[in-house]
């Protein structure tokens, strides 16, 4: 794994923990995660993180970082390779895609509101439609 957009071949420094391996050794205990579209942000999550949101504690660095990290993907992670719940992007993009739902609904709401009214619909000036 190394870090996009910068084309270097080093570690992602995006965690200290990650810096202690190679690239292609972390590429390879991360694989599982990222063939289910995880992204790092994710990752990160996922080791700081329970699936119900609660924190995991850690109160010193691991000994062997390849099997912490392991461990702490398969709370996520099912045997069979099936995620436990969403990534945390995937909630964030549902709820946001929900939000934007419940706007238009309002909108368009509001829209025919506004063309049954009594005195008809609200029309603005030219000045303030430009």
């Amino acid at each position: 794994m190394t870090c996009t957009g910068r084309g270097s071949s080093r570690p992602c420094a995006c965690s200290a923990l990650f810096r202690r391996l190679s690239a292609r050794h972390l590429g390879s205990v991360l694989r599982p995660a990222f063939e289910l579209g995880a992204t790092i942000s994710d990752i990160q999550h996922t080791l700081d993180h329970r699936p119900d949101g609660t924190p995991s504690l850690h109160t010193h660095d691991p000994r062997w970082l390849p099997s912490w990290i392991r461990h702490r993907l398969s709370a996520w992670i099912t045997p069979d390779g099936q995620l436990v719940t969403p990534w945390p992007i995937r909630q964030r993009a549902a709820e946001h895609a929900a939000l934007v739902a419940e706007q238009h609904a309002r909108r368009d709401a509001y829209e025919r509101a506004n063309q049954t009214r009594l005195g008809g619909p609200i029309s603005y000036s030219e000045r303030w439609t430009r």
